[in-house]
């Protein structure tokens, strides 16, 4: 729906933002249809790097944020290595997790009272993600990472929101 375009897009050249969700792409097109440089496309994480909007781009700023913990390891894997192939020299990548503090945490099939829906998500550990992120750590350099405590809810304390800086050099 746009949630990061209302505070970035000002800011961009050119501005694509994605989503899975159909919904939420149409609402982001309406909020933001007044923008010649916004574009919004209907597409997973695994499968944008094949949509035709955006193969042959290539890209300064990256933001991935709460999208991995629904993708298995090996596909996840994937989307991290193939980051490179859409990044310019020099650009910075933003990925931010809910992850598993301790321990991973699979949620298969649970209910939900506030999606009202059944809810599947992993939360892998940080250790985990940097080990799925080898192949793109390889060709990038770690700039920051760390975690928003105060985005913790102490009733979870199972879990917890992890980010990371990359750049492209």
């Amino acid at each position: 729906m746009g949630r990061w375009a209302e505070n970035i897009i000002d800011h961009c050249g050119e501005y694509i933002g994605t989503d899975f969700s159909d919904e939420m792409i149409k609402s982001a097109g309406e909020r933001f249809k007044s923008y010649s440089n916004a574009l919004f496309i209907n597409s997973s994480f695994q499968d944008i790097f094949k949509n035709k909007k955006i193969i042959g781009k290539k890209f300064d700023t990256v933001i991935i944020a709460g999208v991995s913990m629904y993708i298995n390891d090996a596909e996840l894997r994937k989307c991290y290595d193939s980051l490179t192939d859409i990044l310019n020299e020099g650009a910075i990548v933003y990925i931010e997790e809910s992850i598993g503090v301790n321990e991973r945490l699979t949620l298969d099939h649970i209910w939900s009272d506030i999606l009202k829906d059944n809810y599947d998500a992993i939360y892998r550990t940080r250790k985990e993600y940097l080990e799925l992120m080898s192949g793109l750590t390889n060709r990038v350099q770690i700039l920051k990472e760390g975690y928003f405590e105060q985005l913790d809810k102490k009733e979870l304390s199972e879990t917890s929101h992890w980010y990371i800086f990359l750049k492209k050099c």
